[in-house]
């Protein structure tokens, strides 16, 4: 589960398209990935880390997607379904895994980083239990609530 923070400065999930970017999508996060307040306490007494999202920005390029509905005989709603399953994954703060080879039987999750070859191979969607797992570890202790400035106090 993904918690956004409850501000209307910042809006959640905002999906769109942008064909001058190189890769089918890149994904932007807005957390406390980094920054002065992270891994410090905020006014609420959550500690600041990557489970507290403020906003996330999926940029496609539907070009690219296209390409590889095409070259891989899906359909372009498939395509677009694998991709935004693997960005989705981002979102979830879960990273790519490096291609290892093109055998359908090895590859064991949407975060898989070759696109063309997850559509090949109809991985269209996350995969249990690798993905499901990937997402429970990454967001074992997420910290519910509304938006709440940093305190200057150090998580304990």
């Amino acid at each position: 589960m993904v918690t956004f923070a409850n501000n209307p400065q910042y809006l959640g999930i905002d999906i769109y398209d942008d064909n001058t970017i190189q890769d089918r999508a890149n994904t932007l996060l807005f957390n406390q990935s980094s920054g002065g307040c992270y891994l410090q306490q905020d006014t609420c007494g959550r500690c600041m880390d990557i489970t507290v999202m403020y906003k996330v920005d999926i940029k496609l390029n539907a070009n690219l997607i296209f390409s590889d509905a095409v070259a891989t005989g899906r359909t372009l709603a498939e395509a677009t379904q694998s991709v935004m399953s693997h960005e989705f994954g981002h979102v979830l703060s879960v990273d790519d895994v490096p291609p290892s080879g093109a055998i359908c039987d090895y590859i064991q999750t949407i975060m898989y980083q070759d696109s063309q070859t997850l559509m090949r191979c109809g991985k269209l969607t996350p995969i249990t239990p690798c993905d499901s797992n990937a997402a429970n570890d990454a967001y074992s202790n997420v910290h519910p609530g509304p938006y709440c400035g940093c305190s200057g106090v150090a998580c304990t």
